[in-house]
């Protein structure tokens, strides 16, 4: 007999395939992600049967989003357009080669040709250069956009020319300024100019995405553009030139900031209070400090209603006055997650930074460490013997009560038994490092009997634990073939032990979940931990 999956669970399936393979295509010109009808994986399964691409050809979403070049077919654009039926459009549009691109006319012919549609676009991606795009924007101006909800501009230079800083005035342009626009979501990708916007006919705009990679000036164009959106609540900045962190954390509405792959300064925030209402924050990018490293922590303190804290530093002086005391600030009361992922010379950074607070409501905590061949021995100033040595005794003195999960790549003996002791509510604990394995800490976890009444039970919600070890990579030295097989062996039997002490310890441990004293034990991470 034969059997066949239900029609439903079928388009699930392809759904969930065509999705991861959207993920791995990465960005187009137009910074769109790449439209699924276009992966490799979509046209593989196309071939697969009849039914797959009877499937494939009728799911709309898979035709909503339309990109558009100069080597694009108009009946392709109209064969996708049918496909999409009711879907709201994503329209791209972009220009594939710029040195080279097709004349004027062919913008206003195929602008034209686009514009009846435009009703149905929830959003529009323009990659252009600057005159081609105030082309297609006026010639759409007589045509409604209801449904219109994301703009994103890619403003190119234009490389036959080599004039000064172009302004583009946003409110010139017909379409941006003859009525109010339903946009919440605005991206700007700009290469040689500074745009200006009419923020009284954005009044929905509510997120703001900005690149302002190559012009001089770009933090007085930053500054220029978040004065007119009082509203904005979202700020996403690629690629600026040096801000002034504490010049955003006061801004009325603002609740998440982005700063990727630029650099911020750092200064001591002015003695004025002001209520900052900044939920959500991610810091990859470089940072000048003027002063040391409590400049950083004053800014943070500010944030009060700060629940979410990524940072990547890159290039962060570990030449900073650095001071240690055992009064803790309160600024991160409502602080659930703190993730930051660090290189060789800045290990200091998130060790330091738990010092500096109180993390009541603290429930995810990720310490990442990159390590390449090339990193390895070169610890810079602050090497992990003085973090361990001076900085880890000061978290001793800290409890974190909230803590559920917790990411670790910092796996020396110390590090892990100061965690296991301060935060009694653990329930997941991972991590990965390059390191002998340790195996004392683990004694932490053993039940132990008091009196043949009372067990206790450290950790005593733990359900999770995952550690990953590799063997450190030894430096070449003139020791002996000997010397580098004793060197193996010390891993091997530091490794084997680590595991006898492990079974140990989760057999002893769920032999007493068996009668309710604590959760089952599994040699696992939890699906808790985001991986970046």
């Amino acid at each position: 007999m034969r059997y066949h999956l239900p029609y439903e669970l079928q388009s699930r399936c392809l759904r969930e395939a065509i999705d991861d393979a959207s993920l791995d295509a990465g960005e187009t010109i137009w910074q769109s992600p790449m439209p699924q009808n276009r992966t490799t994986t979509f046209m593989a399964l196309r071939s697969v049967c009849q039914l797959w691409n009877h499937i494939l050809l009728s799911e709309s979403s898979y035709w909503s989003t339309i990109g558009i070049c100069e080597d694009t077919c108009w009946e392709w654009i109209e064969t996708m357009i049918e496909r999409a039926k009711a879907k709201p459009l994503t329209l791209a549009f972009g220009i594939n080669r710029p040195e080279n691109p097709k004349p004027i006319p062919w913008m206003e012919e195929i602008s034209s040709h686009l514009a009846p549609y435009l009703q149905k676009c929830e959003e529009i991606n323009l990659s252009l250069l600057m005159k081609g795009l105030k082309i297609v924007l006026d010639r759409w101006n007589v045509f409604a956009t209801p449904m219109l909800r994301t703009l994103k501009l890619g403003l190119k230079a234009d490389s036959s020319t080599n004039t000064n800083i172009t302004f583009l005035d946003l409110s010139s342009i017909h379409m941006l300024s003859a009525k109010p626009i339903p946009l919440t979501s605005l991206s700007l990708f700009c290469r040689a100019t500074i745009p200006h916007i009419n923020a009284a006919r954005m009044p929905h705009l509510k997120e703001l995405t900005v690149t302002l990679s190559r012009i001089p000036n770009g933090r007085d164009g930053l500054d220029q553009i978040l004065s007119t959106l009082g509203e904005l609540e979202r700020l996403h900045v690629l690629h600026s030139k040096s801000v002034f962190f504490h010049n955003l954390l006061g801004r009325a509405n603002l609740k998440s900031v982005h700063f990727t792959a630029g650099s911020l300064i750092m200064q001591a925030p002015s003695k004025q209070s002001f209520d900052s209402n900044i939920t959500s924050m991610f810091l990859n990018c470089s940072f000048l400090f003027e002063g040391d490293f409590d400049a950083f922590v004053d800014c943070v303190d500010a944030l009060h209603a700060l629940e979410d804290l990524q940072i990547i530093p890159t290039g962060w002086s570990a030449s900073l006055g650095l001071t240690f005391s055992d009064l803790r600030r309160s600024g991160l009361q409502k602080l659930r997650c703190l993730d930051v992922r660090v290189e060789e010379g800045d290990r200091w950074v998130p060790f330091t930074l738990l010092t500096k607070f109180e993390f009541p409501s603290l429930d995810v905590l990720q310490l990442h460490k990159s390590v390449s061949k090339s990193q390895l021995g070169s610890d810079g100033p602050l090497t992990m013997g003085f973090i361990v040595g001076f900085i880890v005794p000061y978290l001793r003195n800290m409890t974190f009560p909230a803590l559920r999960h917790l990411k670790l790549d910092f796996l020396e003996e110390t590090i892990i038994s100061t965690f296991l002791q301060s935060s009694p509510a653990l329930e997941y604990i991972c991590g990965k490092d390059t390191v002998n394995p340790p195996s004392e800490f683990l004694n932490l976890l053993i039940p132990t009997l008091h009196d043949d009444v009372s067990w206790t039970i450290h950790s005593p919600h733990l359900r999770g634990i995952d550690f990953e070890f590799e063997a450190p990579n030894v430096e070449p030295t003139s020791h002996s073939a000997s010397d580098s097989d004793e060197d193996e062996d010390t891993f091997e039997d530091m490794r084997n032990r680590y595991n006898d002490v492990l079974v140990l310890m989760i057999d002893f441990r769920n032999s007493l979940a068996e009668f309710g004293l604590c959760p089952t034990l599994h040699v696992d991470s939890g699906p808790i931990l985001s991986k970046r």
